[in-house]
C-alpha cells in the first residue's frame, strides 16, 4: 500500500473548492481517510473540501500576512492492515500582496554593516552603517574584518507565479525577514546551543504569505556576534519544493532618486506588524 495525492487548484483562497486526488494503489477494498488540517476529515479516492479561512492548521495565519498553511494527511489502509501515510502543506491566501511597479534592477542585494555587540537585533534606524556594498544573495556580505556586527540586506525578491509562499528562516545569533514592509519571520532571542558552548543554537521559524507574481520589496536583518555562521533562508510555493532561494531571484535598483527613493525607503522601514513577535 502506497499513499500519495495531488491537490488542485494550486492557488487557494477561502471558499475555493479544492480537489484532493489520491494516487491509485495496488489491491482492492482500500480505505482512504483524509485529514484536512482544519478539524475536518473525508473518505474516498477523490474528495472535495473548502477552507473557511486562512488561519492555517496551527492558527498561524496573521492579519498582516493574510495567509495560513494547512497540513493535509492521507491515510491508506487495506483489509490486511497494511497502511501508509502521505502529507502535504497547502496554503490558503486571504489577502494578496501585490508586486511593486517595474523598475530597472541589477542582480544581487544591497547590504549595510553596523558594528557593535547586541543581545538581540538592534533598532537599525538609530544606528549608523560604517560599511556597505552589494552581494549576490543575503548572508553573503563582506564584513571588512568586523567580527561583531549587525547587517541589513535590502532589495527585491522576484516571485515566479501567484501563490502562497512559505519562508523558512534559520539563524544562530538572530535574524528577521520582511517582505513588502511586513515583518514576516523573526528567530527570537539567541541562547547557547549547549552548556559551556561559545556558539548559539540554531533558531528556526517559518511564515506564510500570499504574493502576486513579480518583484517584492525584500529585507533581511541579521546579527553576527557569537557564531560565525550565516543565516539560511529557504522557501516553498507553487511548483517549488522546499529549497534555498536561488541567486537569480534577488535584485536591487540600479539607480533610484527623488520620490521613488522616498517611497522605497518608507516601505522598507515601516513594517505593518509582527507575524512572530
Amino acid at each position: 500500500v502506497h499513499a500519495a495525492f495531488q491537490v488542485s487548484p494550486a492557488v487557494l483562497e477561502p471558499g475555493t473548492i479544492v480537489d484532493f486526488t489520491a494516487a491509485p494503489a495496488d489491491g482492492t477494498h482500500l480505505r482512504y481517510t483524509w485529514i484536512f488540517g482544519d478539524g475536518k476529515v473525508g473518505h474516498g479516492l477523490q474528495v472535495r473540501h473548502r477552507y473557511a479561512d486562512a488561519d492555517g492548521t496551527d492558527l498561524d495565519g496573521i492579519a498582516g500576512t493574510g495567509a495560513g498553511r494547512y497540513r493535509v494527511l492521507l491515510h491508506v489502509e487495506d483489509k490486511q492492515g497494511h497502511q501508509d501515510w502521505a502529507e502535504q502543506g497547502i496554503t490558503v491566501v486571504g489577502r494578496w500582496h501585490d508586486s511593486v511597479a517595474k523598475a530597472s534592477t541589477v542582480p544581487g542585494v544591497e547590504y549595510r554593516i553596523y558594528p557593535g555587540t547586541w543581545p538581540q537585533l538592534p533598532t537599525f534606524a538609530s544606528q549608523i552603517a560604517t560599511r556597505q556594498g552589494t552581494s549576490v544573495t543575503p548572508a553573503a556580505a563582506d564584513s571588512g574584518g568586523f567580527t561583531h556586527y549587525a547587517v541589513a540586506y535590502d532589495g527585491f525578491l522576484d516571485v515566479p507565479v501567484d501563490g502562497g509562499y512559505t519562508f523558512h528562516l534559520l539563524a544562530r545569533d538572530g535574524a528577521e525577514l520582511l517582505i513588502d514592509g511586513q515583518r514576516l519571520a523573526r528567530t527570537g532571542a539567541p541562547f547557547a546551543e549547549m552548556c559551556g558552548s561559545s556558539l548559539n543554537a540554531v533558531r528556526y521559524v517559518d511564515a506564510t504569505i500570499g504574493l502576486r507574481a513579480g518583484k517584492h520589496v525584500f529585507r533581511l536583518e541579521t546579527l553576527e556576534t557569537m557564531s560565525p555562521f550565516n543565516p539560511r533562508l529557504l522557501w516553498e510555493g507553487p511548483g517549488i519544493h522546499l529549497t534555498d532561494i536561488p541567486e537569480n531571484a534577488f535584485s536591487h535598483l540600479k539607480a533610484v532618486s527623488g520620490k521613488a527613493a522616498q517611497n522605497l525607503q518608507a516601505k522598507k522601514q515601516e513594517p505593518a506588524g509582527y507575524a512572530h513577535p
